[in-house]
């Protein structure tokens, strides 16, 4: 069964279909509400509305772009939408206990980083998130985004430079 023929059953209610687009689409969904969000609870709360979005707008997609490209739009609506409701407290974070030194300086270097990037504007963020990070090819972050590919190259430069600025001191010190 094609994509096109799944989701024309989700449209028509078939919860067995919309679990297999879940399984499916869900993975890449996490891990960008997770690279946005920074933390899990977050990341599945996020998850969670798009596919209730996914679910209940079915029926409005017309098939003028890749059904991916749709589910991530919705992807990044949510998530800066869900931000700008609700902040990241990094004291949680770093209140955290570890049993090895190792796996605490990991997750402090991923801590610096997630607070880095929740520092970013969020249309650089993410940017950043799918271009840097998920991998997305420039043309189809413009899809995502809705914006033109050079909105995207400058984003990303941007973003590139802001995080630069925003690490190298942190960096400099640690290796002083």
């Amino acid at each position: 069964m094609d994509l096109k023929e799944l989701f024309e059953r989700i449209i028509g209610g078939d919860e067995e279909a919309f679990e297999k687009l879940y399984n499916m689409f869900s993975p890449k969904v996490y891990r960008i509400a997770f690279m946005y969000a920074g933390n899990r609870e977050e990341a599945d709360e996020i998850t969670s509305d798009v596919f209730v979005k996914i679910w209940r707008s079915a029926s409005r997609f017309k098939w003028d772009s890749s059904l991916s490209t749709w589910i991530y739009r919705i992807t990044v609506n949510t998530a800066i939408d869900y931000k700008k409701k609700k902040r990241l407290n990094l004291e949680e974070l770093k209140e955290a206990s570890f049993t090895h030194k190792n796996e605490e300086r990991d997750f402090l270097k991923d801590a610096l980083v997630q607070d880095a990037l929740m520092k970013l504007p969020p249309k650089q963020r993410i940017a950043i998130i799918l271009t840097q990070i998920e991998g997305y090819s420039y043309k189809e972050t413009s899809q995502i985004m809705s914006k033109s590919v050079k909105a995207i190259e400058s984003l990303v430069q941007r973003g590139k430079s802001n995080l630069r600025k925003l690490l190298l001191p942190i960096l400099k010190r640690d290796y002083e």
